[in-house]
Formats: C-alpha cells, structure tokens, sequence
C-alpha cells in the first residue's frame, strides 16, 4: 500500500516518506485487527502471474479475505470498498475521528479525513451506497490494467446491487474513473505547503445506481450463529417460514401446545446446548454442527437459517435431532413418519461419512432473494470440500430447490394422517447428493424443509 502512495505529495504531508518500518507495521496490525469484523468490507488484489512487462492486463483478482499468497504472483494492485447501508437520523453526520501510527502528522491527517468525511456527506446524504476507498498501484506496476480491472470488478458488484458508487479521486486517478461514467460531484481543497508550492484539490466523484428509481439488492452475508439472540432468530423464522402444517399441528400440536408449550428462548437454548456438546472433545471427533444465518448486508436482518450435522464417525449412534420427542408430541405418529425417514436415511448411508442438511428456513419476508441459495452454497463448499455425500429429507413441496443443487431422490416415505385426525397424506422425500454436483439455475424460496 505505501509503496503505491510514494510518489504522492499527500503522502508526504501525513508521514515521512519513505514509509518506516514502524509505521508500515502499525498500519498492518490495525488493519489486521479490524479485517472480518464488518462482513460489508471488501478487498481485491490484483496479482501478476509472471510479471512480464512485455505485456499488459496479465493479472488475476484474487479476494483478500481468501488471499493466503499461495495463488501465484506479486499483489500488484489493492482495492478496498465498503457498502455502506442507509443511514437514519443525524447522529451519524458527525466526523468520528481517525486512527493512525505515532509518527504520522495526525492533525494534518485528521484534517484531511474530516474533509473528505464531509464531502461524502454532502454528496450521499443518508443514502445506501458503496464507498470506494482505496485504490492503490505502486508506480513500477502503472499502466498494466491492474488498476482497471479491480475498478471494474467493484463497478460490477455496484451493479449487480444495484448501488450507486462515491470514490475520492486525485487529479491524476480522476481520469480513470471518468471512463467508467464517474462524475465529478463536490471537491475539496487540502494544504500540502509543507511539500510543495501548491495546493491540492481531490475530486468527489459518483457512478449512479443502474436502477435509482428501484431499491438495492444485495446478496446476504453468511455468517455463523452467534449466541442466543441469533438461535431466538432462528427459532421465529422456523415458525414463520414453516406455517400451519397438518402433520406438525398432529404431531407436535398447535399454539400453547407446540414443542409441550416451550418458549422460542427455550427452544434455542437446547440447539444451543446441541452446539456446545459437539464441541465437546470427546464428540468432536464422531459428528459436528454448524449453525448458518444469511444476513442483509444493509439493514443487518437475519433472512433465514441453516443447520447442518457432519457424520466424522459412522461407527457410533447418530442423534442429530436430539433424543427423544417432546413430552406432548404424539409419540407414534413422530416414530411414524419421521422415525421412518431417519431409520432409512441410517441404513442407506451406513458406514459412510456424509453431512446432513437439517434445517433450512428463510423469513417469509426474505421470498425471491436469493437467500435460501446462498445458505446451501456456503454449507455445500465445505462438504464438497470433506468429498462427502449430503442427505436432505424434504417436503413434496420443497424438493425441488435441492434437485437444482444436484441431489436425487433416493427415498420417499408416505404417511396416512387420517388415524390421527388428518385429512390425507404427508410424504417426505429422501434425497442424496453427490460431493461437487453442479448447480442448475436455481429458484428462489421462502422455505424448504
């Protein structure tokens, strides 16, 4: 990063230049410290594969949260954005301050950040939009298409979101920019007397929205779940999600009476007590749990969740569902029908091991946003990573989403409600999926059990 600054007076009025030791490793740890805390921060790297100068747009984007600098290359380039959300009231108008390394000028710096905080203010407002902050190549790498390609790929993210984009530019950068439909929408005046004769004006530059009249649409963060809150979450969803069900109102009763009138707090304490058994070591080595949640990257809403069961040993006896069924449940029907499906899961994956797609639920409110095929990918990465098989059991009505990531009916267990007050039959489809199947276009959906 400070190497592509080089060769900029504003660089010089905010540090010595060339950069100190102590101050490139300052930087480092606070941006170490930071990474992964906010899921709506992005960074691209634009790597060179051989550094051939002879040619130009020979690098690859490689993104920086997945970056171990095993993939090849010098990093040649660096991008960092962030999405902002929509902001409300006015609290959030107010300049926050800024940290930087002791041997920087922090009053020149602090002068500068709050100049530039203000413009974006007066430009964006409270408006959602993706704040593109840092665009660095280091002089030796110019001219090569790196710089090119991450502005492209942050355009093209902007698009798909249908966000609008705010970058500050330097006289010299605005021209690139502008080629991408940049306008120039405010601009302010910094003081670099202490390096030069002249002053400095960045230009405060915008790419509108592809669709301003429409709202943005953002693909959810994937995030695992993190305390009770989160597991309440994911309790109101499943009621949401699932609704009036015959075999679930005859199974496990209605109301008052559902789960034997336990609370959403109780309920998610249990998956909680789940959680922490399998991270028992002497469970870790047979199964495992993992609990996802998708996440609006704007307004911080849980859209749906996912549970998912890892088989690491298929020598001992599975529970993934808990021991048992609650006291007020219909014992026979639940050992019926859902008893059923699990003994024929037992048999057909015996002596394997293989995941489990347990639960998936998105808020009926969340329809048609894709959230219900982002909770698959990210569970479905990690086991075709392990190279194993998926069994899901899934409603006649629901299946049909899995088939679309490559499962394949190999099961289906029908039960008659009418011995227990039904009015007709409830069957269950039993599916597998073969590790790397390719995904189909996919539909989008509320639920899918």
């Amino acid at each position: 990063m400070f190497d592509g600054y080089s060769d900029d007076p504003v660089s010089a009025c905010m540090y010595p230049v060339p950069a100190s030791e102590a101050s490139k490793a300052s930087a480092a740890a606070a941006m170490a410290a930071s990474w992964g805390q906010n899921p709506n921060e992005h960074m691209l790297l634009a790597r060179d594969p051989d550094l051939d100068e002879s040619k130009l747009d020979n690098s690859k984007l490689a993104d920086a949260a997945q970056d171990d600098g095993t993939q090849g290359g010098r990093a040649i380039s660096w991008a960092h954005w962030i999405v902002e959300p929509r902001k409300e009231g006015e609290a959030w108008r107010e300049f926050g301050g800024w940290s930087c390394p002791p041997d920087w000028d922090r009053e020149w710096f602090l002068e500068a950040m709050r100049r530039n905080w203000e413009r974006r203010v007066e430009v964006m407002g409270g408006e959602a939009h993706v704040y593109f902050q840092t665009l660095v190549t280091p002089p030796a790498y110019r001219r090569r298409g790196a710089g090119t390609k991450l502005v492209q790929a942050i355009v093209d993210f902007a698009a798909s979101a249908n966000l609008p984009v705010y970058v500050t530019a330097s006289p010299k950068g605005a021209a690139l920019y502008r080629k991408f439909g940049f306008q120039e929408k405010s601009s302010f005046t910094l003081d670099i007397s202490k390096v030069s004769p002249s002053t400095r004006t960045n230009l405060c530059m915008l790419l509108p929205a592809p669709q301003p009249d429409q709202s943005p649409s953002i693909p959810p963060h994937i995030l695992l779940l993190d305390g009770l809150a989160d597991h309440i979450e994911f309790q109101r969803i499943s009621d949401a999600a699932f609704g009036p069900s015959e075999i679930f109102a005859l199974a496990f009763g209605t109301g008052a009476a559902k789960e034997g009138t336990e609370t959403l707090e109780q309920r998610a304490a249990k998956e909680l007590k789940l959680l922490a058994d399998a991270a028992k070591p002497e469970n870790g080595a047979n199964y495992g749990l993992v609990y996802h949640k998708a996440v609006d990257p704007l307004t911080g809403a849980v859209l749906g969740c996912a549970k998912w069961y890892l088989v690491r040993n298929p020598g001992v006896a599975h529970r993934p569902f808990g021991d048992g069924w609650p006291a007020s449940a219909n014992a026979e029907l639940c050992d019926r029908h859902f008893g059923e499906f699990n003994r024929r899961r037992e048999r057909a994956m015996a002596g394997r091991q293989y995941a489990l797609m347990c639960v998936l639920v998105v808020d009926p409110k969340a329809q048609r946003r894709g959230v219900g095929g982002a909770l698959l990918r990210a569970g479905l990465r990690e086991v075709d990573r392990l190279g194993w098989k998926t069994w899901i059991d899934a409603t006649a009505e629901g299946h049909g989403l899995y088939k679309k990531f490559g499962w394949v009916q190999v099961d289906e267990v029908t039960t008659d409600l009418k011995p227990y007050g039904g009015e007709g039959d409830e069957t269950t489809i039993c599916l597998v999926r073969e590790p790397g199947a390719k995904e189909a276009s996919v539909e989008k959906t509320a639920a899918a059990p």
